[in-house]
């Protein structure tokens, strides 16, 4: 039973590990700095993620944008997660222009779908030598999502002290 309880710690640990480093990029993001170029943009469409890797998407969301977010970066990994534990969050799909070409690019954040508005104008700060690495500038939704990462990891780091007491 002891040795149970220290896995399960050691489990909930490194998930308040990740929850940590979700909550510090998100910090990053606000800071501007990781992002220097910046653009106008439209949101063109919305890409809602369900568990297993199952996509519904409204308005328009080219191929290329909804591939790169999905399955090439570590969105599809940290979408995968939050998708398990039940959050039904909607991602806007902004394009915009960057470099003398037409970029389309779905948000790292998303919150609920009232957020955002199909043909809604947003600014956009992105890379400059990977324009699809982009964010809409909405501090507020950065904000919030990083307190909800820095809350969870705070929640299973008390969680992971509980156990290991409770195993010794």
């Amino acid at each position: 039973m002891t040795l149970w309880l220290v896995i399960a710690a050691v489990f909930v640990l490194v998930l308040a590990l990740v929850f940590a480093i979700l909550g510090g990029d998100d910090l990053s993001r606000l800071s501007g700095k990781r992002f220097s170029g910046r653009a106008r943009g439209t949101v063109d469409g919305m890409v809602r993620h369900h568990f297993l890797q199952r996509y519904e998407k409204t308005g328009r969301v080219p191929d290329d944008a909804y591939h790169y977010w999905g399955y090439s970066t570590a969105h599809g990994v940290q979408f995968a997660l939050l998708s398990a534990l039940g959050r039904k969050n909607w991602y806007p799909c902004v394009q915009f222009s960057a470099g003398g070409r037409t970029v389309s690019s779905i948000s790292p954040n998303g919150f609920g779908r009232d957020v955002w508005n199909i043909g809604q104008e947003v600014e956009v700060q992105y890379d400059p030598s990977n324009p699809a690495e982009c964010l809409i500038v909405n501090q507020t939704a950065l904000r919030r999502m990083a307190a909800l990462h820095f809350g969870a990891a705070l929640l299973c780091a008390v969680l992971a002290v509980a156990l290991l007491v409770a195993a010794f």
